[in-house]
């Protein structure tokens, strides 16, 4: 636990990227919705923050080097190329970062775990390790104690947008309910 507080850096941090890049506040929204929607959008309960969506978000863009501008891109096909991203990311040998506004990527959006000091490996040991730009000795993603079910629903809306309509695609019995409703265990009824 840190004995100092980075809100106000944090919101400054926050407006300096979204100046930079137009691509970032649809995209949380349409996110935020969706992890609304699915039940992981609290902390508490082991869903991702605002701030570590919001970062995951920057250091895709960033690995990516989408343009900026909205009108130089498909959003939908933004949306569906991060989903894609952090469905494939192995979060237990990579770590996820982001560069500062301005400054030039001065290592890989994402490193390898194994770098990490002893003491840093063992005090994050946890599902995601997002790395705050305003405080390294901070993991952003360390309450997301549920983000494999998190990236199960990326790979299954990504692989959604190119099977068709949901209608027409069937979710296997026994799903967890973490995927149907946001709960723990499983559901024994096929999903339509």
């Amino acid at each position: 636990m840190t004995d100092q507080h980075y809100g106000p850096q944090c919101v400054s941090l926050v407006k300096e990227y979204l100046g930079e890049n137009q691509l970032i506040e649809p995209l949380i929204m349409v996110l935020k919705q969706m992890l609304k929607v699915w039940g992981f959008n609290d902390p508490y309960t082991g869903g991702l923050s605002s701030y570590a969506l919001f970062l995951l978000i920057v250091s895709f863009l960033q690995a990516k080097q989408m343009p900026t501008e909205i009108g130089q891109v498909n959003l939908g096909r933004v949306l569906l190329e991060f989903m894609k991203y952090y469905s494939e990311l192995d979060v237990k040998k990579y770590a996820i970062a982001c560069s500062t506004p301005g400054a030039p990527n001065s290592r890989l959006n994402t490193y390898p775990i194994f770098e990490l000091e002893p003491t840093f490996n063992s005090l994050f040991n946890t599902q995601i390790i997002i790395d705050d730009p305003m405080n390294p000795n901070n993991n952003v993603g360390k309450s997301a104690f549920r983000y494999q079910h998190i990236r199960c629903i990326f790979n299954l809306t990504y692989n959604n947008a190119f099977l068709g309509c949901s209608c027409q695609f069937k979710l296997p019995a026994r799903v967890p309910q973490a995927i149907t409703n946001g709960g723990f265990g499983y559901n024994d009824e096929t999903v339509e």
